[in-house]
């Protein structure tokens, strides 16, 4: 989502919204929840997206708002992947090494709002700090993906 937003404030010369993110945010749910949706169910997606989009936008949320929600959505996905990591370790008896660096991933963002949130007064240094660990979660997805073998301990 970085990226986008990154050339799309270059090119319009303005800020995204904070509902881009949670837009993104939501999509990555959908994604996570119908990996290999049916068409059926790709229009009831669509439609569901649609009335988060108009949900964002009807109402006057603030930006402590709108980082709960953040928050909130990010929780979603943080158990998700957690449930998947428990049972795939239970079956398997192996850690699966990608879910445990997505997992402190979605920890280092869920911890990103939380300070933003909060107010905390270091909230630069760690910015920065969590944004450094983010940019090496990402070069590892870049590197591995979820269905890749030699990704268990």
């Amino acid at each position: 989502m970085d990226p986008i937003a990154f050339l799309y404030a270059e090119i319009f010369k303005t800020a995204v919204s904070f509902n881009y993110y949670l837009i993104g945010i939501y999509l990555l749910l959908v994604a996570v929840y119908f990996p290999k949706s049916k068409v059926e169910i790709k229009y009831s997606l669509i439609v569901g997206c649609t009335f988060f989009i108009i949900f964002l936008y009807s109402f006057n949320f603030t930006s402590k708002d709108l980082y709960l929600i953040a928050i909130l959505l990010l929780i979603v996905l943080l158990i998700t992947f957690l449930k998947i990591f428990i049972v795939e370790y239970a079956i398997n008896s192996k850690i699966n090494v990608f879910y445990l660096v997505l997992i402190f991933y979605i920890l280092t963002s869920i911890s990103k709002f939380l300070i933003v949130l909060i107010g905390f007064a270091d909230a630069t240094a760690f910015f920065i700090i969590t944004t450094i660990a983010q940019i090496l979660f990402g070069l590892y997805f870049s590197i591995y993906r979820e269905n890749k073998p030699g990704k268990t301990i």
